[in-house]
Protein backbone atom coordinates (compact mmCIF):
# COMPACT_ATOMS: atom_id res chain seq x y z
CA UNK A 1 0.00 0.00 0.00
CA UNK A 2 1.43 3.15 -0.95
CA UNK A 3 2.03 5.86 1.41
CA UNK A 4 -0.95 8.05 -0.61
CA UNK A 5 -3.16 4.84 -0.14
CA UNK A 6 -2.75 4.61 3.40
CA UNK A 7 -3.40 8.65 3.89
CA UNK A 8 -6.85 7.91 2.04
CA UNK A 9 -7.56 4.79 4.11
CA UNK A 10 -6.95 7.61 6.89
CA UNK A 11 -8.36 10.16 6.26
CA UNK A 12 -11.98 7.93 5.51
CA UNK A 13 -11.33 6.29 8.80
CA UNK A 14 -11.27 9.99 10.35
CA UNK A 15 -14.02 10.94 8.44
CA UNK A 16 -15.93 7.78 10.09
CA UNK A 17 -15.35 8.90 13.16
CA UNK A 18 -16.53 12.29 12.51
CA UNK A 19 -19.98 11.11 11.69
CA UNK A 20 -20.69 8.13 13.69
CA UNK A 21 -19.69 10.82 16.60
CA UNK A 22 -22.35 13.33 15.20
CA UNK A 23 -24.89 10.77 14.57
CA UNK A 24 -25.11 8.69 18.18
CA UNK A 25 -25.35 11.01 21.58
CA UNK A 26 -24.94 8.27 23.56
CA UNK A 27 -21.24 6.90 22.20
CA UNK A 28 -18.70 7.48 24.42
CA UNK A 29 -15.06 8.92 23.56
CA UNK A 30 -13.45 5.53 24.42
CA UNK A 31 -15.87 3.41 22.58
CA UNK A 32 -15.37 5.97 19.78
CA UNK A 33 -11.71 5.45 19.86
CA UNK A 34 -11.35 1.81 20.12
CA UNK A 35 -13.68 1.42 17.00
CA UNK A 36 -11.52 3.37 15.44
CA UNK A 37 -8.16 1.89 16.59
CA UNK A 38 -9.64 -1.56 15.29
CA UNK A 39 -10.68 0.26 11.72
CA UNK A 40 -7.13 1.62 11.67
CA UNK A 41 -5.23 -2.01 12.71
CA UNK A 42 -7.21 -3.97 10.03
CA UNK A 43 -5.65 -1.03 7.78
CA UNK A 44 -2.08 -1.65 8.51
CA UNK A 45 -2.14 -5.50 9.10
CA UNK A 46 -3.73 -5.17 5.34
CA UNK A 47 -0.91 -3.07 4.06
CA UNK A 48 1.99 -5.03 5.76
CA UNK A 49 0.96 -8.23 4.38
CA UNK A 50 0.64 -6.79 0.94
CA UNK A 51 4.40 -5.28 1.08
Amino acid sequence: MSQEEMQMKFKEILLYGYQRGNEEGTLSASDLVQELADKMKDVLWVANTQG
